[in-house]
């Protein structure tokens, strides 16, 4: 099998977000709906999904919030079920840089996890710390992991694109984005955007 330098498209279009922090999970819940992207609705297949990546308090409710008490092995769990179920069509994590969570850490299990499905649906990461975080982030887009310290960037129109090939030190191998194309779940197949005015 040979490895794909980029994401395959997407099946369908339910998207999973998972988070360590409240905040940004309901921030990014909003402009998934607002760019018409359909997150996962149903409640008790997530909850035997998710629960076991999480404390007790955690929300399995997507955005699945395995809390920032979680760990390396909250994100790893999660990640790999996200990762590797089929119901899942596109994922977004989101991580708050806490003490308990190294973000390089973070950054190389999450290129491991995809590189071991051969990147086998769209998946996007937006990390918020300080410098750790943005090596990690250096990280993950040098390995081709479209990967951003913000949950979104406006474009003209307020139309809303995740980040792909034109940021500072970006992924290289991206194929470019077709404007044509409608469907919002096609803005989360790691194309190119350009994110100028």
């Amino acid at each position: 099998m040979v490895a794909r330098p980029f994401p395959a498209e997407p099946v369908g279009d339910e998207v999973l977000i998972i988070t360590n922090g409240g905040g940004i999970g309901v921030r990014t819940t909003d402009e998934c709906e607002q760019m018409g992207l359909k997150l996962i609705d149903d409640a008790p297949w997530l909850e035997e999904q998710f629960r076991p990546t999480m404390p007790g308090f955690g929300s399995t409710k997507n955005p699945i919030d395995i809390t920032g008490q979680s760990g390396l092995r909250g994100y790893h769990l999660s990640t790999h079920i996200a990762l590797t179920q089929d119901r899942v069509n596109a994922v977004l994590l989101l991580y708050c840089e806490t003490l308990v969570a190294n973000p390089m850490d973070i950054a190389k299990m999450i290129h491991e996890e995809y590189t071991a499905v051969n990147r086998n649906k769209p998946l996007v990461v937006a990390m918020v710390g300080g410098s750790r975080t943005r090596e990690a982030i250096a990280y993950l887009n040098e390995h081709s992991v479209p990967s951003f310290d913000a949950v979104v960037k406006r474009y003209r129109r307020s139309r809303l694109f995740i980040i792909g090939r034109n940021i500072p030190g970006g992924p290289k191998a991206f194929p470019p984005l077709n404007r044509s194309q409608g469907k919002p779940s096609r803005l989360l197949t790691g194309s190119r955007v350009k994110t100028g005015p």
